[in-house]
């Protein structure tokens, strides 16, 4: 298991990323070959891993660290001799999720839009970003997503997406709904809005279906 020193500058450099903490699940194995594991929530299958694999020419097992994205591949896989600055490859393998966001949806840009909506929103209606919601404010907010959900409906009424889809909309609200008890204020917003917006671009092909979705995301949101 890796030091806690280590892991720390890790959780660090995720935070510097433009994701948060919550957007990934660290890992840290207590395995003889499986020293770290991140995955980015949203996407799973961007991960950033470091284990020791045999090298074909010695047979000897090195330390390696896997990336996907990586620097021109979409998975790489490079020889290290030491962790001392793994938390700088974090650092730079989540700016490159967010590229690789941005050139794979185009809808991406939208996304940063509301990212800047929920920061002002914390900095002008939030006093305390790490107090956590009341009952009454939880109990207003899952009212909100209720209603979100019934343009879902509304959507799959018109054949706009498939029961699939909205079964998929259905337990991402869910989730976001749940959170509301076990996140601060600040994280809540911050993830709800990212993962909200995510699938939305990769569901709701047309528009005129996201104009619908973003304008009752945003009121959800408390975003306008």
């Amino acid at each position: 298991m890796l030091r806690k020193s280590i892991v720390s500058k890790i959780y660090n450099a995720l935070e510097k990323t433009p994701f948060t903490l919550a957007d990934f699940n660290v890992v840290t194995p207590d395995e003889e070959d499986e020293l770290l594991l991140i995955t980015f929530l949203p996407q799973d299958t961007f991960q950033f891993r470091v284990v020791y694999l045999e090298r074909e020419e010695s047979g000897d097992k090195s330390m390696t660290k896997i990336m996907s994205p990586g620097f021109h591949k979409m998975k790489e896989g490079q020889y290290i001799s030491s962790l001392s600055y793994i938390h700088e490859d974090v650092g730079e393998w989540g700016k490159r999720i967010r590229e690789e966001l941005r050139a794979s949806l185009p809808v991406y840009e939208e996304i940063d839009q509301i990212r800047e909506l929920v920061e002002e929103h914390l900095k002008s209606k939030v006093e305390n970003e790490d107090s956590p919601f009341s009952n009454s404010e939880i109990d207003e907010l899952r009212s909100k997503f209720d209603d979100l959900a019934s343009k879902f409906e509304e959507l799959a009424e018109n054949n706009e997406i498939t029961q699939k889809e909205l079964n998929k909309l259905k337990r991402e609200m869910g989730a976001v709904k749940e959170n509301l008890k076990n996140f601060p204020k600040g994280v809540w917003y911050r993830t709800a809005a990212t993962r909200i917006f995510s699938v939305f671009s990769k569901i709701v092909t047309s528009s005129e279906g996201r104009k619908v979705l973003a304008k009752a995301a945003k009121k959800a949101l408390e975003l306008e």
